[in-house]
């Protein structure tokens, strides 16, 4: 083995990738929670804008 070279025996390799796809699936169920909050946050932001608009036109 050259240098910077790890080495993982058949277990090890096993646990990590486990946890890589445990961080990864995290990773997109935050993002997709974020999504979200960020979309309800537009249309509320939407809403009231139109309901300030129909308040000036009448």
């Amino acid at each position: 083995m050259g240098a910077g070279t790890v080495a993982f025996d058949y277990e090890t390799s096993h646990g990590i990738v486990r946890n890589l796809r445990s961080i990864g699936t995290l990773y997109n169920q935050s993002v997709a929670a974020l999504n979200m909050i960020a979309k309800v946050a537009r249309e509320s932001r939407n809403k009231s804008r139109i309901r300030t608009f129909a308040a000036v036109q009448n």
